[in-house]
C-alpha cells in the first residue's frame, strides 16, 4: 500500500536527519526563528469575502513523474504571491515527490505568506524540523499516524507551546498550526 510506503521513507529518511542534528540542538535552532505569519488567519474567510487560495510547490507525483523540473522555488513564491495566494504549500517529502526540506528553506526566505510543511509527518522531531524551515503550519495525514503517534505529536506541542490562548481542540506551536481536531 502506498501509505505504508511512503511513511517507511519518510521514517528511513528521519532517521538520517535525526542522527545528524540532535533533537535538543533542532529545538534550539526551532526556538531561535522568528515566528512565522499565522497560517489559520491567512486563509480564515469572513462573510462575503472571496476564497483564500493555498497555492501548492509540488515537483513531482507518484502518478505523473515530474510536474516540473529545475525550477526555482523562490520565483515560483514570488509568483504565487503576487497572483493572490494566500499561502503556500511545500511538500517536502523526497522519494514519491521529490520535494525537500531545502525547497521549504528557499520558500521561507522570500515568502510574504504562511507556509505549510506537506509531507508524512510521523515525528515529533518533524514539528521542530518544520518550524527552524520557516513552516507556519503542517499536513497530518492521520491515517499515517497510528495508535498514540497523534496524542504523542500534540504532547510534543504542549510541551514546547508558547501560546496560552491556544483554543483546546487546534493545535498550535510558535504558532506552528496543525489543521487537524481532537476530540473534546
Amino acid at each position: 500500500m502506498f501509505l505504508d510506503e511512503a511513511v517507511e521513507a519518510a521514517r528511513r529518511d528521519l532517521k538520517t536527519r535525526r542522527e545528524a542534528i540532535h533533537i535538543d540542538l533542532m529545538e534550539e535552532l526551532a526556538e531561535q526563528k522568528p515566528l512565522p505569519s499565522s497560517f489559520k488567519d491567512a486563509i480564515k474567510r469572513g462573510a462575503g469575502e472571496p476564497v483564500n487560495i493555498i497555492a501548492e510547490i509540488k515537483r513531482s507525483s507518484p502518478s505523473r513523474g515530474f510536474i516540473k523540473n529545475g525550477f526555482s522555488v523562490e520565483d515560483v513564491v514570488r509568483n504565487y504571491t503576487a497572483g493572490g495566494a494566500a499561502a503556500i504549500s511545500v511538500l517536502t517529502e523526497g522519494t514519491y515527490f521529490k520535494g525537500s526540506l531545502l525547497d521549504l528553506s528557499s520558500a521561507a526566505t522570500v515568502s510574504q505568506v504562511p507556509l505549510l510543511r506537506k509531507d508524512f509527518i510521523v515525528d515529533p522531531y518533524q514539528v521542530l524540523e518544520s518550524r527552524y524551515m520557516g513552516a507556519s503550519a503542517l499536513l497530518l495525514i492521520v491515517a499515517a499516524l497510528p495508535g498514540d503517534s497523534l496524542k504523542e505529536l500534540a504532547h510534543a506541542r504542549s510541551q514546547r507551546s508558547h501560546d496560552s490562548e491556544d483554543a483546546p481542540c487546534v493545535l498550535s506551536l510558535w504558532p506552528l498550526e496543525f489543521p487537524v481536531l481532537l476530540g473534546s
